[in-house]
């Protein structure tokens, strides 16, 4: 599958595949994307934000959800896209 992430995009609406109604709900609702798509090797800036938003997130199920059925990329649901493979690979077995 693809990644949704689109180049220059600032907005969220605008790189899913649709506007789930759970989203409007989420504490990143609003806030730049760039927040959620950090450089590898930034791991301290990943943990801020997953401190600073999913963490306290009443939408964090339903996000990491999203991302584990989409394979979208960037921080979902207090996830990293490395983290999440790992879910996935853990619930094939």
């Amino acid at each position: 599958m693809t990644e949704t992430l689109v180049e220059g995009t600032n907005n969220f609406k605008e790189i899913l595949r649709e506007d789930p109604k759970w989203m409007k709900r989420g504490a990143c609702y609003g806030t730049s994307v760039n927040n959620f798509f950090i450089e590898r090797g930034d791991s301290g800036e990943y943990r801020g934000v997953i401190a600073n938003f999913c963490n306290v997130c009443v939408v964090k199920t339903s996000c990491l959800n999203y991302a584990l059925d989409n394979y979208v990329s960037g921080i979902w649901g207090g996830t990293t896209d490395r983290a999440r493979q790992k879910i996935r690979r853990a619930q094939r077995t």
